[in-house]
């Protein structure tokens, strides 16, 4: 695997910059999905600048939240292992996706008489294996990244999913309907950052942990 620095049980302090890209993606599906209920309620028209905002706030957002997982990727199945890795996973994305579907339902069937969206008892149930569920993303990088450590195991290097996912999506061509489809797209943005952060670790001199002796 690529080079990383080695922690020693002590964490470096939290890059500033990659969690101000967070807010600002975390801002923007913000007014995604105000934008998309405001078009579903015929507040806004469909006729407008509405759609153009929406499909504009859809084709940034998400893909910035898959190459900003992507940039730590590598490091942590590093630093923890294949098990103790997917045990995080599971923990951090698997776990969330079904608390705040249910939630969400819970949500929908109190305040149904308010809200655009009927309740779904499928969404709860989708929630434990689809990756096209309510909170889709989370299970979506849960799949990729639990792939890619599997495939990582067996030296399947990055740059060959990232191939692979390209040759699919090019031949599929949908990432909506079909599954193989959305994984390749999706695998698509997380890979590539993947391969980028790789090749900057790589040249980059290795930097001393802070507080250790040279």
């Amino acid at each position: 695997m690529a080079s990383q620095l080695q922690f020693v049980g002590r964490r470096l302090p939290r890059n500033q910059v990659v969690d101000a890209a967070k807010g600002i993606a975390i801002i923007l599906m913000v007014l995604g999905h105000i934008t998309g209920g405001l078009l579903a309620a015929k507040v806004l028209s469909g006729g407008g600048f509405g759609p153009g905002l929406y499909a504009g706030l859809y084709l940034f957002h998400m893909p910035a939240f898959m190459l900003l997982s992507g940039l730590f990727l590598e490091g942590s199945l590093g630093r923890r292992g294949i098990a103790a890795f997917a045990a995080d996973r599971i923990g951090t994305l698997y776990l969330p996706a079904i608390l705040w579907t249910s939630i969400t339902f819970a949500s929908l069937v109190a305040f149904q008489p308010f809200v655009h969206t009927r309740p779904n008892a499928g969404m709860i149930v989708a929630a434990f294996y689809s990756p096209k569920s309510e909170f889709w993303f989370l299970s979506t990088l849960l799949y990729l990244s639990i792939g890619y450590a599997l495939l990582r195991l067996i030296r399947v290097p990055a740059a060959a999913l990232l191939a692979a996912c390209l040759v699919t999506f090019l031949i599929i061509g949908d990432a909506e309907s079909n599954i193989a489809g959305h994984f390749a797209w999706w695998g698509m943005w997380l890979f590539s950052v993947v391969i980028l952060r790789g090749a900057v670790d790589e040249r980059l001199p290795a930097l001393p942990v802070p507080g250790m002796a040279a």
